[in-house]
């Protein structure tokens, strides 16, 4: 099965507590957890404490809500970020 843990709580301007990152983090080590998926219109901060503290790698799935000028600009299209989001979900979830 999969089990989806969040650091954020269900209000969208809180900040995860103290409590919250020492619990994801135990559970990363004890289940030997080695990525985390994170949104793109979420700043990453959370993401990169418990990576640090784990060694886990960043995954980022991105929405398509936001589109950005670079984005466009480099080329990307629908499925180019589907596909992005696709390699990163097989990584994250060691699919074969």
């Amino acid at each position: 099965g999969l089990t989806y843990v969040s650091a954020y709580p269900a209000t969208a301007d809180a900040e995860p507590t103290p409590r919250k990152f020492m619990e994801i983090i135990a559970l990363m080590r004890k289940n030997g957890i080695g990525y985390i998926f994170y949104e793109e219109l979420i700043t990453p901060r959370a993401a990169q404490v418990i990576a640090a503290e784990t060694g886990a790698s960043l995954l980022r799935l991105h929405g398509l809500h936001n589109v950005g000028r670079d984005d466009l600009a480099s080329g990307a299209t629908y499925l180019s970020l589907m596909g992005r989001n696709l390699e990163n979900l097989r990584t994250g979830l060691q699919c074969r």
